[in-house]
This record gives C-alpha cells, sequence and structure tokens, in this order.
C-alpha cells in the first residue's frame, strides 16, 4: 500500500501569530521544495473544505497555533490519540472546525493511521500580517519536529 504523507498548515495569516501554521509549512517547503510521497499543504482556514485532503492522507502532520495557558512560544506536540475532537482543549481560534473536520473522518472511516499535531502558543492574535518574535524564533522547532515525525514514518 502507498503512503500519502500530508504536512498541514492552518491558520489565519491576517492575526499575527494565528498564522504560525501556514507561517511554518510555508518554511518548511522552502527547504524541501519537492519530496516523492509528499504533499505540503497551505490550510488556511478553510475547516470543512479540508476534509478530502485529510480523509486522501494516511500520514498527517498538523501546524497550528494551540490555544493554552502555557508560555507564549511553546510548542506542543500530540500524537493522534491525544488530539482532542470538541471541548477540552480547543486548538485554536477557528481550530473547532478543524477539530470537526477529524471527527467526521473518523466516524467516516476514513481518518489518517498516523496523525502528529505541532501547536505553537500565540503571544498575540490581532490584526497584523507578521508573527511576533516570541513565535517566529520557534519556526526552526517546529521544522525539527516536523523532519522527526516524517523520519520516523520513513519519510
Amino acid at each position: 500500500m502507498s503512503h500519502q504523507v500530508t504536512v498541514l498548515g492552518i491558520g489565519n495569516i491576517l492575526y499575527q501569530d494565528e498564522g504560525v501554521g501556514v507561517h511554518a509549512v510555508e518554511a518548511f517547503r522552502k527547504k524541501h521544495p519537492e519530496r516523492p510521497g509528499l504533499t505540503i499543504e497551505d490550510g488556511g482556514t478553510e475547516g470543512m473544505k479540508l476534509l478530502p485532503i485529510v480523509e486522501q492522507s494516511t500520514h498527517l502532520i498538523i501546524v497550528d497555533a494551540v490555544v493554552s495557558s502555557k508560555e507564549a512560544g511553546t510548542v506542543i506536540c500530540l500524537e493522534k490519540d491525544r488530539i482532542p475532537y470538541f471541548g477540552g482543549m480547543r486548538m485554536s481560534q477557528h481550530q473547532q472546525s478543524f477539530q470537526e473536520v477529524l471527527f467526521l473522518a473518523d466516524i467516516r472511516g476514513h481518518l489518517p493511521d498516523y496523525i502528529y499535531f505541532i501547536g505553537v502558543v500565540p503571544k498575540q492574535v490581532e490584526w497584523g500580517l507578521e508573527l511576533t518574535p516570541a513565535v517566529t524564533c520557534r519556526i526552526p522547532v517546529i521544522l525539527e519536529h516536523i523532519e522527526s515525525c516524517l523520519k520516523r514514518w520513513g519519510q
């Protein structure tokens, strides 16, 4: 069986650190423009429109801002079974709908076998195109997590 590995960045780049997932996957794309069996996606704030991407993936890495009481810039990584569908840990402002995408893919029997979530606690989520320094400096760490996960998955 062939693998479809997807690195999916989610977020709204118009609200500073809320766009960290998109900025991170674009930085990853620049470092790794072509890799067989790997798709790099800017999911923006597409919500349910991302369902086909999720369902067609066997391995999925999600990068996004994450709501947490931890210090801004903290990177939080979760494996598949630790990612909440609803309630509890709200992953980000738009994330409720993406958590619902995962839930829907699961009940339809098409949730990827391997999911790895990389979240970064935002410092500021206000109108603006630039990430704050507290989050910008975490991009290399996010890229290391992506590369480490891909290596574990044999990609």
